[in-house]
C-alpha cells in the first residue's frame, strides 16, 4: 500500500485527514509493525479505509494481511490486560498499598458514625406530631 500511495504522490497526512486514521497508525500499517497496531475489528476497519482511500480492493488487502504471518514481539509474548494490572501495583510501599485498599471502607465507617451521632443528638427527641401542634 505504501508503494501505491507514494506512486500516487499522496502524503501520509493527506491519507490521515481523508480516512480519520492517525498518521502513526498508517505508518505502522505500512511498516507491518503489528506490535504497535490496535487489534481485531479496529485494525480491519483501518485496513479497509486505507485501501479504499488509495483505490485498492479492500477485501484483497484484508485477505493478504490475514495470510501474512505475525511477527513475534521482542520479548516473545504479548502483554494481556491482566499482566498490566498485576504490574501496576508492583513496587509500592506496603503501607501505601494497605492504605489505598482501606480508604473507601474507612470513609464509609466514619460516615456511618457521623450519621449515628447526628441521629442520637438531634433526631431521637424529635417527634413529628409535636411539630404540627
Amino acid at each position: 500500500m505504501q508503494e501505491k500511495r507514494i506512486g500516487s504522490n499522496i502524503g501520509l497526512d493527506e491519507v490521515s485527514e481523508a480516512t480519520g486514521i492517525p498518521a502513526r497508525i498508517l505508518k505502522n500499517i505500512e511498516g507491518d509493525d503489528r506490535e504497535h497496531l490496535p487489534s481485531g475489528i479496529y485494525l480491519k476497519a483501518f485496513y479497509k479505509k486505507y485501501a479504499e482511500c488509495l483505490g485498492l480492493d479492500s477485501e484483497e488487502i484484508l485477505s493478504a494481511y490475514q495470510q501474512h504471518p505475525q511477527k513475534q514481539s521482542k520479548t516473545g509474548e504479548k502483554y494481556n490486560f491482566s499482566t498490566v494490572i498485576t504490574l501496576k501495583g508492583h513496587g509500592e510501599n506496603l503501607f501505601v498499598e494497605i492504605a489505598r485498599k482501606l480508604y473507601a471502607p474507612i470513609i464509609v465507617v466514619l460516615g456511618g458514625v457521623l450519621l449515628y451521632w447526628v441521629y442520637n443528638k438531634y433526631l431521637v427527641s424529635f417527634n413529628p406530631i409535636d411539630f404540627f401542634k
